[in-house]
């Protein structure tokens, strides 16, 4: 693999976007001050080694881990201490370990040009790393080695927020082994839920801090958060001496420490008619105290979402239609492509507006953005303890959304564009741009249909036929187109994932008697190409899951190659 080692840099690996600080998801001005001062006297202690420089906040659901993240975030990169940050977050499928060390090290190698030189050699040393080898050696060839060898003045910080939602334990392992043989070099913020297997996995060893919801602190920055989205709510409604003190000292008892409590409670009056009459009798209705903090949020999520018209078969059939896309989503829709991704019905905005204060996104001006689940609890919940129709059951949503995907590409990729056909010719070189603009949902659908049909058993569901009807008609006639548009306007994905799920009446589809020949010609394009290095060697992968070890496209699939990269096939079959 010569000609691929020999010029691969740290830029090849995957970078997820948005998984970063955002200055909008912060702390309010002037809350959580003695935190944030005292996470950062942590990070300006000097001599500091093994698990201290693990800061490790565990705390309950609700409690504002996730914005004081962001803030303490914020707080390094101001000072130009942060060297990353990454947000698990399952609303949005963001739980893969290896995701958050591509992007640390691709963090890494853009701030330190020194630690950039490292990481390159071990992708030139092994190009196969980033695919084949496990998340702790992954870490340690990516992270831990380059940062160790180069001329780093620390402390750089990095923040990680929701360690509770990793798909897999690896993270805390890497927590509690590789962290401390820094040398103070890196030091990390950690936030989780102390669920049991977080706490177990690491061990004695690091100390977790929590954000005593119920002492007298938190309860003065609820009182800030408090009075501002009153005084919002009261300019937005035109009230006048409201709301009185009474009123706001409820409130917090009420709250009982929970931030996301009061958010939810005020996003919900600011979307109101009467929202000063509608906080009486939402008080009036959970008088229950000394709840458990999951509890206490169901309990909330129940009172709001009853108010919604459960009677209406429309109502319900929409909910379900609408909330069941937003719960498997990989990334977030606007009203628009969410109301064009399922046709004239449901109509979108008006099921939206009924649970407006359990999303986000949502704006009375006019624009239109993305809109998400408001909370990874409230995700839960629908999920997992709703009663009846509020229930979201996420195998059969991934089913329909994964039938709604396949017919819009089918829909989509009949129709001819300029750039289109590449695969089958032998000439020209790189890349082309074709030529093919993509409305919202269809351009989802030609990003998440893998990941859908791979996060269910469609064979099983009642659906199933229509589904394999779906994706006969696509791979049979727009698999390569598809696999053209994709690395045209974006990146090449893996098809290993969908082999593995189809069915043996499909699974001609993706061999090498079909896919061997286009994919050996885009194998060539793509080396021609630096920055795609990293799409090369997933390229490579599928060959070779198909059992093709001929990589050149001027000679058949039986004959031997000058292109043939035997290193890379030795260094992935160890």
């Amino acid at each position: 693999m010569e000609m691929i080692g020999s010029t691969i840099t740290f830029t090849a690996l995957p970078y997820t976007s948005n998984a970063g600080w955002d200055d909008t998801q912060t702390c309010l001005a002037g809350t959580r001050q003695a935190e944030i001062a005292k996470v950062m006297a942590w990070v300006r202690k000097k001599d500091i080694s093994g698990t201290e420089q693990i800061y490790f906040l565990a705390d309950v659901v609700g409690s504002g881990k996730t914005a004081l993240a962001h803030s303490i975030a914020w707080e390094c990169s101001d000072c130009n201490l942060l060297a990353s940050s990454f947000f698990f977050d399952r609303k949005v499928g963001r739980t893969n370990p290896r995701n958050f060390i591509f992007n640390l090290a691709r963090d890494l190698g853009s701030r330190f040009p020194e630690v950039s030189i490292y990481i390159s050699l071990a992708l030139r040393a092994d190009p196969n790393l980033a695919l084949s080898q496990p998340v702790s050696q992954l870490f340690k060839e990516l992270v831990l080695e380059p940062i160790r060898q180069s001329n780093i003045a620390g402390p750089i910080v990095l923040v990680v927020d929701a360690l509770h939602e990793v798909e897999t334990p690896e993270v805390q392992t890497i927590l509690c082994t590789q962290i401390p043989s820094l040398s103070g070099q890196l030091r990390v913020f950690v936030t989780s839920r102390p669920e049991r297997s977080v706490l177990r996995s690491l061990g004695p060893a690091i100390t977790p801090h929590d954000l005593a919801i119920h002492e007298s602190a938190n309860r003065a920055d609820m009182k800030i958060y408090v009075a501002h989205r009153l005084e919002q709510i009261a300019l937005e409604h035109e009230l006048e001496k409201w709301p009185n003190q009474q009123l706001v000292t409820t409130l917090l008892d009420r709250a009982e420490g929970l931030f996301i409590w009061i958010a939810t409670i005020c996003d919900y009056l600011f979307h109101h008619v009467y929202p000063d009459k509608i906080l009486q009798d939402l008080l009036e209705t959970m008088r229950e105290s000394q709840l458990p903090p999951e509890k206490k949020m169901d309990t909330l999520y129940s009172s709001i979402m009853a108010l919604c018209q459960w009677d209406d078969v429309y109502f319900v059939e929409g909910y379900q239609q609408v909330m069941g896309v937003m719960v498997v989503e990989n990334t977030p829709l606007t009203v628009d492509g969410l109301q064009r991704l399922h046709g004239t019905m449901p109509r979108v905005k008006a099921i939206v507006i009924q649970l407006a204060s359990l999303i986000t996104g949502l704006t009375s001006r006019g624009v239109n953005r993305p809109i998400q689940i408001l909370h990874s609890s409230f995700r839960e919940y629908v999920t997992q303890r709703a009663p009846g129709s509020h229930r979201i059951f996420v195998e059969e949503q991934n089913v329909r959304v994964a039938h709604i995907c396949l017919r819009l590409l089918n829909d989509t990729l009949s129709l001819e564009a300029i750039g289109c056909g590449y695969l089958n010719s032998k000439k020209g070189s790189g890349v082309p741009n074709i030529e093919i603009e993509f409305t919202e949902e269809q351009w989802y659908a030609v990003e998440f249909w893998i990941t859908h049909i791979t996060n269910c058993n469609f064979m099983n569901s009642t659906t199933g036929v229509q589904v394999e009807e779906a994706l006969s008609t696509f791979l049979t006639v727009y698999l390569p187109t598809w696999i053209e548009v994709i690395v045209s306007k974006s990146k090449y994905q893996s098809l290993i994932p969908l082999r593995r799920k189809l069915p043996d009446s499909l699974s001609l589809q993706t061999s090498k008697t079909r896919l061997g020949l286009p994919l050996r010609q885009l194998l060539k394009r793509l080396m021609e190409d630096e920055s795609r290095l990293g799409e090369v060697l997933i390229v490579i992968e599928d060959l070779k899951d198909m059992g093709e070890d001929n990589w050149d496209t001027d000679s058949d699939s039986d004959g031997k190659s000058s292109l043939e990269l035997e290193s890379v096939s030795d260094s992935s079959d160890d």
